[in-house]
């Protein structure tokens, strides 16, 4: 008898230990996802704050003073990109913005090597602010959580990055152009 009763309260200590257990990991995963949030929500904003200041740069003339803010700009993007692409497992805004450096940086070389950008890096530059009026709204589609509130709830998962490949490759066709001379603009804008 006393050992059926040794058994049912080492059994019931066990079982009290791991409710315990559960529920401090829930406890622990529930704020490592909030954690995570934060992180992302920042993130976000930050990569969205940016590309927005680029896009409105476009009313200003191409000067290398405007192309090393850009330049500043996109170091920072790349910098919260890496940091969004690794907080929801998809590398697909980092990429992105590696395209942007690249032709940013070209563009600089440009100037370096003529003393002056020529009307090829005008159309470029133009070419490059569309793709980054385009990114705006995608960023907002595919990273935060559908009507939430004021769309401040980033995700934790993303499903579709189809259009931010789609970007992607228009920027590697825009600097594949440019690395060989033969730029050619086309329509940027996504079919809806």
């Amino acid at each position: 008898m006393k050992r059926n009763i040794m058994i049912f309260i080492s059994a019931g200590v066990l079982l009290i230990i791991f409710i315990l257990y559960s529920f401090n990991f829930k406890t622990e995963e529930k704020i490592a996802a909030e954690r995570l949030k934060s992180i992302l929500g920042t993130s976000l904003y930050h990569v969205w704050y940016n590309y927005e200041h680029i896009s409105t740069d476009q009313e200003k003339d191409l000067t290398i003073e405007n192309m090393s803010d850009v330049t500043n700009k996109l170091n920072v993007i790349k910098m919260y990109s890496e940091v969004i692409d690794s907080g929801v497992g998809v590398e697909a805004l980092e990429p992105i913005a590696d395209r942007f450096q690249e032709i940013v940086i070209h563009l600089e070389n440009n100037y370096s090597a003529n003393g002056e950008f020529t009307d090829q890096d005008v159309i470029v530059y133009q070419s490059l602010i569309e793709e980054v009026k385009i990114i705006l709204p995608l960023i907002s589609d595919i990273y935060y959580v559908p009507e939430s509130q004021e769309g401040a709830e980033p995700a934790l998962t993303i499903d579709d990055t189809g259009e931010l490949q789609k970007l992607k490759e228009r920027l590697l066709s825009i600097q594949g152009g440019v690395s060989k001379g033969n730029f050619i603009p086309f329509e940027t804008s996504p079919k809806q």
